[in-house]
């Protein structure tokens, strides 16, 4: 999952409109060491109350915890959100219990900006950083806080920050992309939405097109979700995105062979 991609708003559609069961950071922690699946929250107005794996999945710690007790094995949960990929697919995936990723690609200026206006006042996030709430998007992009690239770095398993990214590391992201996972554009939400549904199968299996309840939850909660960023216009728009783009230069080329990627999975439904 990259951050500020649609994220919730995918786990929205996949709880409240198909009613999968998911394993993420929103899993209760019940202190029960025996797995199970557990409603969040009292109401729903969707067809369905989101049902979660007692296990979170955000941190290395909490993805250790998942292997312990089993969380694959168990074939309680029909998608298991990762943000921290490589250490997942080391760590909690194995040859006798595979998976096929799907990711969200959003173009990293778009992404950016709307994470720099989100982390300013997320003070229930534990990457909050106070020093943001008060810093101008224009010194943000010129600070060491960005991380650049961070999606090809993800992807190669790039943890050095000290080490700049080549178009080696780039060539290897897009083969990695191109092999294990398939994507969706962000900017094609609802399309990119149909495609993974009718890859896994969910699309016939939960009769998406004619089931109207489920296809009005789907309209509803893309077209009023918060994957889409809203955030002040500032001056010198045009010199920061350029900014951006420069050092962000590998994570812009791989947004660009996601788009042929995407169009080239057609194939797969």
């Amino acid at each position: 999952s990259i951050p500020k991609a649609g994220g919730t708003t995918i786990v929205k559609l996949l709880s409240y409109c198909l009613g999968l069961i998911l394993a993420s950071n929103k899993g209760i922690n019940t202190g029960n060491p025996t797995l199970g699946v557990y409603q969040v929250g009292a109401f729903s107005p969707y067809p369905h109350h989101p049902m979660y794996v007692n296990v979170k999945t955000h941190t290395e710690l909490w993805i250790r915890r998942s292997t312990r007790r089993g969380l694959l094995e168990s074939g309680l949960a029909d998608v298991v959100v990762i943000q921290n990929l490589v250490y997942a697919m080391e760590t909690l995936f194995s040859t006798s219990y595979r998976a096929r990723p799907f990711v969200m690609m959003r173009h990293p200026v778009k992404r950016l900006v709307d994470q720099f206006y989100y982390r300013q006042h997320a003070t229930w996030e534990r990457t909050y950083d106070a020093e943001l709430a008060t810093m101008s998007l224009e010194d943000f992009v010129t600070s060491d806080k960005v991380v650049e690239n961070m999606e090809v770095r993800a992807l190669v398993n790039l943890q050095d920050f000290s080490e700049e990214v080549s178009e080696a590391h780039v060539a290897l992201a897009k083969e990695i992309l191109r092999r294990k996972f398939v994507v969706g554009i962000f900017e094609w939400f609802d399309v990119s939405m149909v495609r993974f549904e009718k890859f896994y199968g969910w699309w016939e299996e939960k009769n998406v097109l004619a089931n109207l309840t489920v296809n009005n939850c789907h309209y509803h909660i893309i077209d009023g979700g918060d994957h889409i960023g809203s955030y002040p216009k500032v001056p010198n728009t045009e010199q920061i995105y350029s900014m951006i783009m420069t050092r962000n230069w590998a994570d812009v080329e791989l947004y660009h062979y996601s788009k042929t990627l995407f169009a080239e999975q057609a194939k797969l439904v």
